[in-house]
């Protein structure tokens, strides 16, 4: 089992004008996951769980005079990674 906490404080993603909407106020993160590995550890099978919260949080951000324009980060993923070592 795993978990992992990811906290950002007030992040500034433009500095020219300091306008709120080029700021992302502060956000937390929040994943899961599990894995089952076989007895000779040469397959491992892992659910996961990302962004458990589903928090919005920006990533960049551009204005272009008529409006800003940017990035979100991932929402709430989730799904199944199976591995074998040859």
């Amino acid at each position: 089992l795993d978990a992992n906490l990811m906290h950002s404080s007030r992040v500034v993603l433009r500095y020219e004008n300091q306008n709120p909407l080029e700021s992302q106020k502060p956000y937390t993160i929040v994943n899961f996951s599990a894995s089952l590995t076989d007895a000779s550890e040469k397959t491992q099978l892992t659910a996961f769980l990302n962004n458990a919260f589903n928090v919005d949080y920006k990533q960049n951000v551009i204005n272009f005079g008529i409006g800003f324009m940017g990035n979100y980060g991932p929402p709430r993923t989730w799904g199944l990674k199976l591995s074998h070592k040859f």
